[in-house]
C-alpha cells in the first residue's frame, strides 16, 4: 500500500465533481478529507509548507495528468 493511497483514493472517487467546479485549479487532500482548492500551485504549495511541513498530503492539479519527477527531492529550511 502506497504511503498516499487514501489521498489518491479520495482524489479518484471525487475526480469527477472537482472538474466539474474546480477544472484547473490545485486540490490537497488529506486522508480522506480535502483541504483546499487554489487557482495556482504557488499558493497551494505555501499552505502545505506551512500547515503540514513533514507530513505527507497530495497535492494535485485537477484535469491534468500527474507529473513525476523522480530524481526530485523537496526540502524546507
Amino acid at each position: 500500500m502506497s504511503m498516499l493511497s487514501k489521498e489518491i483514493d479520495t482524489f479518484i472517487s471525487k475526480e469527477a465533481a472537482f472538474k466539474n467546479e474546480h477544472l484547473g485549479e490545485w486540490v490537497i487532500i488529506k486522508g480522506d478529507k480535502v483541504i483546499g482548492f487554489f487557482k495556482d500551485f504557488q499558493a497551494a504549495a505555501d499552505r502545505v509548507f506551512s500547515d503540514f511541513e513533514t507530513t505527507p498530503v497530495l497535492l494535485r492539479q485537477i484535469g491534468f495528468e500527474p507529473k513525476t519527477y523522480p530524481n526530485v527531492k523537496f526540502a524546507t529550511a
